[in-house]
């Protein structure tokens, strides 16, 4: 396929972060219990029919 790498990159960035899931956050205070856990949203924007979904659906199953 004749596609952009982003449409390849952002879905594995995303589908590889939310393996990790509540399993790492950041300590935001010493001496409390305040953890912040990463939230990762993804979006691809190209023109109608521009190929997007099969990308993201091939990584989705690479990485599961």
């Amino acid at each position: 396929m004749q596609i952009p790498l982003d449409y390849l990159a952002v879905p594995f960035v995303n589908y590889t972060g939310s393996i990790r899931g509540r399993k790492v956050g950041l300590l935001m205070r010493l001496n409390s219990k305040w953890i912040e856990y990463p939230n990762l949203w993804r979006i691809i924007i190209g023109r109608p029919s521009s190929m997007k979904s099969h990308p993201m659906k091939a990584v989705q199953l690479q990485v599961e």
